[in-house]
């Protein structure tokens, strides 16, 4: 049982630092190495993906319409009723409507109704469950 314990052990120590060998050994050692590579373009700079693209949208994601003429396409289709609503519930007016629209029922049904149906008294239902003196001592 020790000799299984101690093996483990070892070769978790062994894990840990061959991996933080590992590590620096493939790092650059002084910082003015990792400078001369970043001048050099060897390191990629952070952010972009595309160092070449930098802030600049690319041709293909630009639009060749104008602000005008976005905005004038989406009035005429908005008065051609072309347009999607917009949001996670596109259909919430319509639902709110069905909420809120005048009852079926008469008022002498719904009273009806509610004299048929079982009534439960109000106040205690009664001594726990187990507790056969009804919470007295």
């Amino acid at each position: 049982m020790k000799i299984k314990l101690a093996s483990s052990v070892a070769a978790a120590v062994v894990a840990l630092f061959s991996q933080a060998a590992l590590a620096q050994a493939s790092a650059p050692a002084t910082r003015a190495e990792v400078k001369a590579a970043a001048k050099s373009g060897a390191i990629q700079p952070a952010g972009e993906a595309n160092p070449a693209q930098g802030r600049a949208q690319s041709s293909s994601t630009m639009s060749t319409k104008s602000r005008a003429e976005r905005k004038d396409e989406t009035h005429k289709a908005g008065h051609a009723g072309e347009l999607k609503p917009a949001g996670e519930k596109p259909n919430l007016k319509q639902e709110q409507a069905e909420k809120t629209s005048p009852s079926t029922t008469t008022r002498s049904e719904r009273k009806a109704e509610t004299k048929a149906s079982p009534t439960v008294p109000a106040g205690p239902a009664g001594p726990p469950a187990g507790d056969a003196t009804g919470g007295k001592k």
